[in-house]
């Protein structure tokens, strides 16, 4: 019988590599959705930092979505390559459909923008289901492990070591 393309990590012709592109990509839009209705809502609907931690959450789901479609669809190891994912900072409409992809480096800087968001601005515990501080935080290891610049090791150690202090 032989390997399947999905087990040989032949994604152009994987059985399941259409349904990680849109199911992420749902996630992006949703997340848009999210950012973009709560920014236009005033501060004053909102008690204490709760504004910022329903941004954080949206955040952190755009930031995973966009790394998930980087790491199955871009060159992720290579930032200098113009293979990074097509980024979407906005809901999705007709007129915003068409757009060129993103390069490497600057999908690796949305992804690590959103996630500092996140760990700048979640609640640091919450119900599994939800995201928090730390859990950005694991994902930004995660990310920068991915990345593998000189500096990421460092921050991955110092992010590894709060997270266990905690």
């Amino acid at each position: 019988f032989g390997a399947s393309p999905d087990e040989v990590k032949s994604h152009e012709s994987s059985s399941y590599a259409a349904s990680e592109w849109v199911n992420n990509y749902l996630i992006i839009n949703s997340a848009n959705g999210v950012i973009g209705a709560v920014n236009g809502l005033a501060d004053n609907l909102f008690t204490e930092n709760r504004k910022n931690e329903i941004l954080a959450e949206a955040r952190f789901l755009r930031g995973y979505a966009n790394y998930k479609l980087l790491t199955f669809f871009g060159e992720w190891s290579k930032p200098g390559s113009a293979y990074g994912v097509l980024l979407r900072d906005e809901l999705s409409t007709l007129s915003n459909i068409p757009k060129a992809r993103s390069s490497v480096d600057e999908s690796y800087s949305a992804i690590l923008g959103d996630l500092d968001f996140a760990i700048e601005n979640a609640v640091e515990t919450n119900a599994s289901y939800y995201a928090s501080k730390w859990a950005a935080m694991a994902l930004k290891m995660r990310v920068l492990i991915a990345r593998g610049q000189e500096n990421d090791y460092t921050e991955v150690i110092s992010r590894g070591n709060a997270i266990l202090n905690s």
